[in-house]
């Protein structure tokens, strides 16, 4: 009899819990206090219909929030439990990815898909750079957008051509329409679908491949009428082309981007408030950084025969940071939980470039399965240590502070922490080092008006 085989697929799961589980003790943090807390709209059922009949935006993020407010109302402890459970579903639905696109891309690999997929999946899993996303409450929009783009890409991919798959052909768009009601970013799928069909050896054709997604594209058509129609998503729109020119974006995106990936080695970099400032024209730096930026991007169009898993994780990639990090200005010029699901194309792309080389180190597969393991340990280490700044508001900013020291936004919410703390001196430090930052911080003024108008009410005989 041969021997039974472990099955890997619970690997990936089990050690974003392992990973992730410290962050349970977390509190609510910055935008969780608009979205949530102080968000009537997802306390009760009847307020949240309301606001889904008057036009609100991403319905589906909402009732989650909802769903956690209603089982523990104030308490973040379901919060986060939901996140973690969200991401731990997530990298089996990497794991599950990947291993579907080597059978299909590679089916000479044989049962070697399955240890790939696991090297795709652990660092997807464990990385420090999904803190935001999972950590951080409000992150949850990127996360559960994720998980049904996911599962519609995978129950795609398990109809095509299966004799009695029209369940997951029925599933799949379902599953998209979740994704963008969920976040509005995943609207690229179609795209993605587009990309898995057209890297693939055995290509159908285009006629039977557009025919097959036609219902995609007509969700996408409708999405955008919705956009198009909609006041909230058309004063959001306006108000992001208000922020900076079209080629201030395009430079200031070029930056932003590049400071994102460095922390995928630099992993103790990591902060929720980078002093990211507009780039108002390009130096010589913007130049370079665009050049390294477009490099995988011709490296993947050359390869795309040759090792398409490669080509489809650095395109994938792309997609994935193009809604959010493009044409489109935004407040925060990038965020690390932009790079949640973007994520797993670079995962998929750096392990088909390795197994490209996989000759050269057969011969030591110990000493690469022992260096692989210790990367391993690493992210999940400084995953952990992430975890805790999360602890408390003071935590958080105390740490973005010492990040990013000549920022307002960051000592002004220190110094609203220590004001909620009682800590009052250490308070108006904060506010008086966001206006020596930026003097025109409102915020930070109107702060430390309300601290100095406290301290004197409580002033004996006052």
């Amino acid at each position: 009899m041969g021997q039974r085989r472990i099955p890997l697929w619970p690997f990936p799961p089990l050690a974003a819990l392992a990973a992730y589980a410290n962050g349970l003790n977390g509190s609510f943090q910055f935008d969780d206090y608009n979205v949530i807390v102080r968000e009537p709209r997802v306390h009760s059922f009847s307020a949240w219909a309301a606001n889904l009949a008057e036009g609100g935006i991403r319905p589906l993020l909402k009732a989650s929030y909802l769903l956690n407010w209603s089982i523990s109302p104030g308490d973040p402890f379901g919060f986060h439990l939901l996140n973690l459970l969200l991401h731990a579903a997530n990298a089996l639905l990497v794991f599950f990815l990947a291993r579907s696109l080597t059978r299909r891309y590679v089916p000479a690999w044989g049962e070697s898909a399955e240890p790939f997929a696991l090297a795709v999946a652990l660092p997807f899993a464990l990385h420090t750079l999904q803190s935001e996303a999972v950590t951080y409450i409000s992150g949850r929009s990127v996360s559960l957008a994720a998980f049904f783009y996911l599962a519609a890409m995978l129950a795609y991919i398990h109809g095509t051509g299966a004799e009695r798959g029209v369940r997951w052909r029925v599933a799949s768009p379902v599953l998209f329409l979740c994704a963008v009601a969920s976040r509005e970013t995943a609207a690229t799928l179609p795209v993605a679908l587009l990309l898995y069909e057209a890297l693939a050896p055995d290509h159908d054709g285009w006629r039977v491949i557009l025919k097959r997604q036609a219902a995609y594209w007509g969700i996408l058509a409708a999405l955008a009428a919705v956009v198009l129609t909609n006041q909230n998503y058309l004063y959001l729109l306006h108000y992001a082309f208000e922020l900076r020119s079209g080629a201030e974006n395009l430079f200031s995106q070029i930056h932003g981007v590049s400071h994102v990936l460095s922390h995928l080695a630099l992993l103790n970099g990591i902060n929720i408030d980078p002093d990211l400032r507009t780039v108002a024209s390009p130096s010589p730096s913007t130049f370079l950084l665009a050049a390294l930026l477009a490099a995988p991007l011709v490296a993947a169009a050359i390869a795309a025969r040759k090792n398409p898993l490669f080509s489809f994780g650095v395109f994938w990639f792309c997609l994935q940071m193009l809604p959010a990090n493009s044409f489109i200005p935004r407040t925060d010029i990038a965020n690390e939980r932009h790079l949640y699901l973007s994520m797993a194309g670079l995962c998929i792309a750096a392990g088909a470039l390795a197994m490209q080389y996989h000759e050269r180190w057969r011969h030591n597969r110990r000493a690469v399965v022992a260096a692989f393991a210790l990367l391993l340990c690493l992210l999940a280490a400084f995953t952990v240590r992430r975890n805790r700044v999360y602890a408390s508001e003071i935590t958080l900013w105390e740490d973005a502070v010492e990040k990013s020291p000549l920022k307002a936004r960051p000592h002004n919410n220190l110094g609203y922490a220590y004001y909620l703390a009682g800590r009052h001196e250490e308070a108006e430090r904060e506010y008086r080092a966001a206006l020596q930052c930026d003097p025109e911080f409102f915020k930070a003024r109107r702060n430390l008006w309300r601290l100095e108008k406290d301290v004197q009410d409580f002033k004996p005989g006052a």
